[in-house]
């Protein structure tokens, strides 16, 4: 996490140095040193707001170490790893573990997985496009779907998925597996 907080300031200083360069070159008023001055409060209060998020963030990663550490040990650290659980916040954190607890294969976690993400997709809703596409939601219903049967959702939006593995040629186009076999 301080990696990437220090990579975006890095960022946003190298986009600030290009924008003061054009402004110098482009406007007369800016290099007349008209340009207003930074209020000092104002800078003060963008450090605190950047401490309390960075404090914040760590405590949650400590809340989240035991769940991650439970998951981790039914699926594997390099899952943990890979689909970036740490940052997703405790009670995430908290269903992933209970849903690991409950489908402790990772073999048949992925089975049923890859049928929820592909009816999303069936249905016209996209994945997200980073490390992690599961939903809180996706580990709820894997925490209901016991056993290697098919999964019954009852209600006003019912359905049933089969549990079958996906195959790529299952998969629409412009999508893949992963490394651990997720769509």
């Amino acid at each position: 996490i301080r990696n990437e907080m220090l990579s975006q300031q890095r960022q946003a200083d190298w986009l600030f140095t290009k924008l003061n360069e054009v402004m110098i070159e482009e406007c007369y008023r800016y290099r007349k040193n008209e340009q207003p001055q930074r209020d000092s409060l104002v800078d003060a209060k963008q450090w605190e707001q950047f401490v309390n998020t960075a404090q914040s963030k760590i405590r949650t990663s400590k809340q989240c170490l035991a769940p991650l550490v439970k998951t981790a040990q039914y699926w594997g650290m390099n899952k943990v790893q890979h689909y970036e659980w740490a940052s997703m916040g405790l009670k995430y954190c908290d269903v992933l573990a209970a849903a690991a607890s409950r489908n402790p294969i990772w073999e048949d976690a992925r089975v049923k997985l890859n049928q929820l993400l592909l009816r999303r997709i069936t249905e016209g809703r996209f994945l997200r496009k980073t490390s992690n596409p599961f939903y809180l939601v996706d580990l709820e219903h894997l925490i209901a779907w016991t056993g290697k049967t098919d999964f019954e959702r009852k209600g006003r939006r019912a359905y049933t998925l089969k549990y079958e593995t996906i195959a790529q040629s299952d998969l629409p186009v412009d999508y893949v597996l992963d490394r651990f076999g997720i769509i």
